[in-house]
């Protein structure tokens, strides 16, 4: 008689295990976001979650999170400048895009048709287009105060070290420039010529 219940709930217990482990294999997420986590800016903490079609921006209020912004785009945050958050989106096969967020306020700002990559004060770089590989991209200078966008003409790679601008420009079929700004877009300096025999594309 003891050998028949310990059967029982040996096969009742088996059966519970499978029960919960379908349930458990069931509730897992369908989908993985592409980018997600929290980030801190001036003293608050903010989570970002986006997927392909969508961003939301939740920010810390003791120990929950509440919607300030969120929008039918793709974006990624980029950094802040005064009371401004800034994201960017878009790329090599969608236009760009760049959205602000002003702290203590609800909802996204569109800011203009390019991808912000970096800033050293107010000065802002990036791409108002990116192309495929191998091709060159349209650089850009962008002024967070005067919302002023400067074109730069094609080339990769746009960076700052230290409070410098450097990237290199496409000149013609057959030579780049590394080029070199001071972060305002001033003082634009050659710093190295590179030539090819084989068309730069």
């Amino acid at each position: 008689m003891k050998k028949i219940l310990m059967k029982k709930k040996t096969l009742m217990l088996t059966g519970i295990f499978m029960i919960l482990l379908l349930v458990g294999v069931s509730l897992r997420p369908s989908t993985v976001k592409a980018d997600s986590g929290t980030f801190r800016v001036n003293g608050r903490t903010y989570y970002i979650s986006n997927d392909m079609y969508s961003t939301v921006l939740y920010q810390k209020t003791g120990y929950n999170y509440r919607l300030v912004a969120s929008i039918g785009k793709n974006m990624n945050y980029k950094f802040s400048y005064g009371n401004k958050l800034y994201f960017s989106g878009g790329g090599e096969w969608t236009s760009c895009y760049t959205y602000s967020y002003t702290v203590g306020k609800k909802g996204f700002n569109r800011v203009g048709s390019f991808f912000l990559k970096s800033h050293r004060s107010r000065y802002a770089i990036g791409y108002t287009d990116i192309a495929g590989d191998p091709s060159p991209s349209s650089l850009c200078m962008f002024n967070l105060s005067s919302r002023k966008l400067t074109r730069i003409g094609k080339g990769c790679d746009i960076k700052f070290i230290g409070n410098k601008i450097y990237y290199a420009a496409v000149k013609n079929k057959y030579t780049m420039q590394i080029i070199r700004r001071n972060a305002n877009g001033s003082g634009k300096r050659v710093v190295k010529t590179i030539k090819t025999s084989r068309i730069i594309s």
